[in-house]
């Protein structure tokens, strides 16, 4: 069964204001017809920063993050979608992930921030809070409302993890606020 591998920029040790960070999505989806496959996730982000693809959830959060420029921003980053392949065409890219793929979902995630050791993980999703791991989610007011830091419960040096929303239609001038404030603890 084909699992996306996560992205991780030439300059992620070097980070963001000191800070390994990793981003995290809700899925990629294909074309019909278009088959899926485990390097997905760095041909997309790929496409990105070359130019050839000019896709709004990517350019959006680098702008939260003040890094305007696809290329200087993602190389500083891992990304990867929570969903572990493609959750299917473009008629279904703004579905939730299946409920059979939440337990992988969590085993994966944990996995890739074990192994690449972010001190912040940026979720862009609130669809996928159902299926997250157990967090502790701190008591705080972000100028996003609905905007949560909390640790993972299951995670010995947990990062911080942040839940915002998907950018599509978010405004940006609170998403920003709310990013540098997150950045800033």
């Amino acid at each position: 069964m084909i699992v996306h591998e996560p992205w991780e920029g030439p300059d992620y040790a070097a980070g963001i204001n000191g800070k390994r960070v990793a981003i995290v999505g809700n899925s990629h989806w294909h074309e019909p017809g278009e088959p899926d496959s485990a390097n997905c996730t760095q041909v997309v982000v790929g496409k990105v920063i070359s130019g050839e693809w000019d896709i709004a959830f990517f350019s959006h959060i680098g702008d939260y993050f003040g890094i305007p420029e696809p290329r200087d921003f993602w190389n500083r980053t891992v990304f990867f979608n929570y969903a572990p392949r493609s959750i299917g065409t473009r008629d279904e890219k703004y579905d939730n992930i299946p409920p059979e793929y939440k337990e992988e979902a969590i085993a994966r995630f944990g996995s890739i921030v074990r192994d690449k050791a972010p001190t912040d993980v940026f979720i862009f999703s609130r669809k996928i809070a159902w299926a997250l791991p157990p967090r502790e989610v701190w008591s705080r007011t972000y100028p996003f409302p609905g905007a949560a830091t909390g640790t993972l419960k299951d995670l010995e040096n947990s990062p911080r993890v942040h839940l915002l929303r998907h950018p599509q239609y978010a405004p940006k001038a609170q998403m920003t606020a709310t990013v540098a404030e997150m950045m800033a603890d």
